[in-house]
């Protein structure tokens, strides 16, 4: 497993003691190398759009591979629409709906097939400066369409 983030000390130590996994810590992972073609991706980005980092991760996957991404519609927003969000405030339930499925729409017509689509049960930022309310997110489990050009 490779454990791709820029910040440093954040991985869990049971995970960074872990001899099957490789840390590659103050990384960014669209920018990074896979050292080795692998199965699965996970992809859980801040202020970068799907459109940006899945094609990155289609880059490390082996064929058959899949894609595990949470897609946060707050980072998601046109540029007109993030005065709904201005800091501190949280996106509308209605309209991060709306858009994490413009999202997975864009997804499907970028060459990924789209095989799953859930609520994450947790909230994006729900920490200490919001009060405990953050922002809906969705998992989407995808794949490369077959015969599809790379990503």
């Amino acid at each position: 497993m490779y454990a791709v983030d820029t910040a440093y000390g954040q991985l869990a130590w049971k995970l960074r003691s872990d001899p099957r996994v490789v840390v590659m810590e103050r990384t960014n992972a669209l920018h990074a190398v896979p050292p080795e073609k692998v199965d699965l991706v996970v992809i859980d980005l801040g202020w970068t759009r799907q459109s940006r980092a899945l094609p990155v991760g289609a880059a490390w996957l082996k064929a058959g591979g899949r894609i595990l991404t949470l897609v946060k519609p707050h980072y998601e927003l046109e540029t007109e629409e993030l005065d709904r969000v201005a800091p501190g405030r949280v996106l509308a339930e209605e309209d991060a709906e709306r858009v994490a499925m413009e999202v997975v729409e864009r997804m499907r017509g970028e060459g990924f097939e789209v095989l799953g689509v859930t609520k994450s049960p947790l909230l994006g930022g729900a920490g200490k400066k919001s009060r405990g309310k953050g922002n809906a997110e969705w998992l989407v489990l995808v794949e490369i369409e077959r015969g599809a050009s790379d990503a």
